[in-house]
């Protein structure tokens, strides 16, 4: 599959086709993505197997979302039951998706807290060092979210166009995330502008009690899409 360099100044195009795509059926898109986040809430509150089932299932309704944008790019009229066409389509690829991507964020994890755990212990052999490593320890939990960032950035770049790759080109899950993680490293500058797009809209969608967010997240899925068809689906 070609994997295109797409130009730095792309990202802006990308939230302006998500913009358009969520003005399609406004109201359509915001029941999916409030359904979506109840369904993930629901199943989070029961213990362990519910947020286990919650970050599987994940993945799948992603990539009923991307076929919802697909659609609307190709004129085709909304429907509220493209959110679960991932049940239809490409179920047991995309739960292995979720699969994956549970496993690495568990890794990610637990190689940060004993990393931070070893730098604490390392630092609390005698003398001044105890003193450090009481810093360490009351830092822990900071530093311990600020390297499992860093682990887990990887993981999000194999995750990022996953889903579309599988539901729309029938890429089997290990090779979605190869080629998303090659797709995000070749357009590595352009992903770096979206991330700044993405926080400076996030703080304007904060501002109004949060209400912004039932247009942003649309506006991301849509942008998601936008971003997978100009690399790996040239016109």
């Amino acid at each position: 599959m070609e994997i295109r360099v797409v130009k730095a100044g792309s990202t802006s195009a990308w939230f302006k086709e998500g913009f358009a795509l969520f003005r399609l059926a406004p109201w359509i898109w915001i029941a999916q993505v409030v359904v979506f986040f109840a369904i993930l809430i629901v199943l989070s509150l029961v213990p362990v197997l519910g947020q286990v089932a919650a970050a599987l299932l994940s993945t799948v309704f992603v990539g009923g979302l991307q076929w919802a944008c697909e659609q609307g790019r190709n004129g085709q009229e909304m429907k509220f039951e493209y959110l679960f066409e991932g049940f239809r389509r490409s179920t047991t690829p995309l739960i292995l998706l979720g699969v994956y991507y549970a496993i690495g964020t568990f890794l990610a994890v637990a190689l940060a807290t004993v990393l931070v755990a070893a730098t604490g212990f390392g630092l609390s052999d005698g003398g001044d060092g105890g003193d450090a490593a009481l810093g360490v320890m009351a830092l822990g939990p900071l530093l311990m979210a600020l390297v499992a960032m860093v682990f887990s950035l990887p993981l999000a770049m194999a995750i990022w166009f996953a889903p579309s790759l599988v539901i729309f080109d029938e890429q089997s899950p290990w090779d979605a995330m190869k080629l998303s993680f090659i797709g995000c490293c070749k357009n590595w500058l352009a992903l770096t502008l979206y991330g700044i797009w993405f926080v400076v809209l996030s703080l304007l969608a904060s501002i109004p009690a949060g209400l912004g967010w039932l247009v942003l997240i649309p506006t991301i899925i849509g942008s998601t899409y936008a971003g997978y068809r100009e690399i790996y689906r040239p016109a």
